[in-house]
């Protein structure tokens, strides 16, 4: 390989691993160490900014204000994606932007998943099904070929 070549192909391996870092910071979930939750909204109580089937990608701030669309954990429904009204002491109350009521349940800053930080339009219908274990092993199955057919092009077994 000419030194140009190998000067070019370093310095392209480098960006990738910068890029892949800095992917992995912002976007790494907090069971693999990340500081990035993915909610799916399953409602109407956030229209018209948000509906079933949109992805919301949060991350937890400092601190809470009123006016933040925040993800909190329910302790009876699971993740639930609303706007903070007020605080009540160490409790923060929400109400969903199509709501007329107030949520009855005020959760503490260790229920709060996340402030909203990113809103995709109906991606997360179409990644809820990657739950499905068909779904699942469709998309291994497409990785691992993939894998080979690189293998295939480079000449490698």
């Amino acid at each position: 390989m000419k030194p140009r070549r190998r000067l070019v192909a370093s310095v392209s391996s480098v960006v990738t691993v910068l890029l892949v870092a800095l992917a992995w910071l912002a976007f790494a979930p907090p069971q693999l160490g990340g500081q990035t939750s993915y909610v799916i909204v399953n409602g109407n109580s956030m229209e018209p900014g948000m509906h079933r089937g949109d992805l919301a990608i949060v991350r937890q701030p400092s601190s809470y204000e009123p006016g933040d669309v925040v993800t909190y954990r329910h302790p009876q429904i699971g993740p639930v994606i609303h706007r903070i009204i007020d605080r009540d002491g160490a409790r923060y109350v929400f109400q969903g932007d199509n709501n007329d009521f107030i949520d009855s349940y005020h959760p503490t800053q260790q229920e709060l998943i996340g402030r909203l930080w990113i809103h995709v339009p109906s991606v997360g219908s179409w990644l809820a099904r990657f739950h499905s274990p068909v779904y699942m092993a469709a998309l291994l199955c497409l990785a691992f070929m993939g894998f080979g057919g690189v293998s295939a092009i480079k000449g490698k077994p």
